[in-house]
This record gives C-alpha cells, structure tokens and sequence, in this order.
C-alpha cells in the first residue's frame, strides 16, 4: 500500500473544520449561514477511515497491540479535546453560557466525565455539555476502537459493515426524519451509524485505490465542491443529507486521493488548523460573540471576519507550539517504539 501525505485531503479537512464553524457562529457574524455544514462531521469520518487504513492498516495487521493502538490514538487527539473540555468548564461559570444552566454537582460530574471521553450524564441533552461538538471525537474513538480489529479483516467484511450502516441511516431517515443527529443521548445511535458508514467508506477508498495521482491546479474543486455542497440549503433537506453521506462525499474524498495541487503550502496549513479550529471553536466563539454583542453590533460581519483570522492564527500557534510538540515528545516512550520482530 502506497504511503504519501494527501495534501488535497488536508485541505479538505480544512474547508470542513471552517463550515462547522460558519454553520454555528454566522447569525453572529451577520453573513450567510453555512446551513449543512453539520455534514462535514460525515467527510471527517470518511477522511478519518481512508487515512488510518493507509497510515496503520498495515501495522495492525502486523501485530500492534491495542494499548498500543489507543495510546497512538489518544495522543492525537486528546491534547486539544483536554483544553477543550477545560475551556468549557470555566466558561459554564458565566451566565447564560451552555452548561451555565447545570448544578455546580452537574458541571463537576460534567468535567469528570467529559475529560475521560466519555458522554456526561447531566439534566442536559448534550453528551458533552461542556463542548457541544465533542460528541463527534467520542465517536471517533468508537471507531478507532473497532478499527482496531476491522483493519484485519478482508473487504467483504468491511462491505457488511457497510451495508448494515447503510440500511441504519435508511431507517432512521424514515423512522426519524433525519439523519444528522449524534450529538445528544436520544440520537446516539445514529451518530455511530453515521461514523461507521462513513468510516467504513473511507477505508475501502484506501483499500482499493492505488498511490496514483494528478498534480494540478485542479485539485481545488473538490474543496469548492465540499464548501458547496455544504453551504446550500435544497428542498427535501433530510433527503439531500442522506445523499451527501451516502454518495457525495464519498466521490469527493476519491477524486481528491487522485489529485494532488502543485504547491501544497496552503493546503498543508488548511490540514493543520482543521482539528484546533474544530475542537476549540464552539467555547472560542460562543464566548466572543456573546463578549462583543455581536448579534446586535451593525459592525459584527467585518469584527467577526477579524476575530475568525485571529482564531486561526491562535490555531496556528497551537498547533506548532503545543500540540504537535507535546505529541512528538510523548511518542518517544517505549509504548509507542515499534514493537520488535
């Protein structure tokens, strides 16, 4: 299996992390509102399932213990999931921030929880009531779990994963009515079903696509496809999200295996701000708007264009001084060397 880095899908992890954000935040800016951008949770799955499978489907199969696996795993995410989580909690202290409406016994229980990775027990709805969006890295985890054994396995087994997914995200658009939920204890179920459908797309991308590819100034239009897709608000909405999971993101995420752009400097940066701008915008936000009033401030599209630069120069430097840093260091200890032959 060929191994290279995938500008194309660094950007577009990219262009998805900043819809999530347009999508919660743009009353308060005063621009169109990203109205699908709650999809990009179903490309990250789908990005997530074709670059493990081609950065340690092989590994797995070579005999890499679970602890080792999850350790590989929680140092990439948890780092930002903890200052999140953090973030969150401190700011439930305010008036009117979420959270804020849990007993103080319900924010403590909320922390321990939450900074465990695991949903939150609380009066509120929200599994992670201290990081709404923290419920999609609760399930990615899910899903690295069971990836664990699924890389083993041949194709035909990952195809039933997907067909049994498949026939679930059906159900609940004709049960339910939707097929975006995930966030909440009521419609957990169909989080994970839509993590392992798309999750289970993107390793069969990666089992079955060779390292060819296009270097081309083309290979923009998938991440204007994806900005596309999830900015317009069609008729038959619940209808046109299941389309997108089940056949538009996938054929996003396969042209953009096979296309690659000339210089990747911008989409490389895009790959590298996707995981702090997602995981620390919900708090960042929700606290500046309410800071600088920015539903009722004439001026709030042009102060919130300022504020989104200075969060993602604020990701940048997460990113470079902290996260990466730390993660370098932590991988060095025996529990994550090569397990000798």
């Amino acid at each position: 299996m060929v191994k290279r880095r995938y500008y194309t899908l660094d950007g577009l992890r990219g262009v998805g992390a900043l819809l999530v954000v347009l999508h919660h935040f743009s009353p308060d800016f005063s621009v169109p509102s990203a109205v699908r951008g709650y999809l990009a949770v179903d490309l990250f799955f789908c990005l997530s399932g074709f670059v493990l499978t081609r950065g340690y489907g092989g590994k797995l199969s070579n005999g890499m213990t679970l602890e080792r696996w999850i350790a590989v795993r929680l140092l990439r995410l948890y780092p930002l999931f903890f200052l999140s989580i953090v973030a969150g909690f401190l700011c439930a202290m305010l008036p009117g921030f979420p959270g804020s409406e849990l007993t103080e016994f319900g924010k403590l229980k909320a922390l321990g929880f939450n900074l465990l990775m695991l949903p939150a027990p609380t009066a509120m709805k929200a599994m992670f009531p201290l990081n709404f969006v923290a419920w999609s890295l609760f399930i990615e985890m899910l899903l690295s779990v069971q990836f664990y054994w699924s890389a083993k396995l041949p194709d035909r087994y990952i195809w039933a994963l997907l067909a049994a997914s498949l026939v679930g995200l059906f159900m609940f658009r004709l049960m339910v009515g939707y097929v975006s939920g995930g966030y909440s204890w009521h419609d957990l179920p169909m989080g994970i079903v839509r993590g392992l459908f798309s999750f289970s797309v993107g390793m069969l991308i990666a089992r079955n696509t060779d390292g060819r590819h296009f270097v081309t100034r083309w290979a923009w239009l998938p991440l204007a496809a994806s900005a596309i897709f999830l900015a317009i608000n069609p008729p038959h909405g619940a209808a046109y999200d299941l389309l997108m999971i089940v056949v538009g993101f996938p054929l996003i995420v396969l042209a953009s295996v096979h296309l690659e752009p000339p210089n990747p400097t911008l989409f490389k940066l895009s790959g590298e701000l996707s995981y702090p701008c997602y995981a620390l915008h919900w708090t960042t936000f929700f606290l500046v708007a309410t800071f600088f009033g920015l539903a009722t401030n004439p001026a709030s599209p042009f102060i919130g264009a300022a504020i989104l630069l200075v969060f993602l120069f604020g990701c940048h430097l997460l990113d470079r001084y902290f996260d990466a840093p730390l993660r370098s260091r932590l991988y060095r200890p025996k529990l994550l060397r090569p397990a000798s032959r």
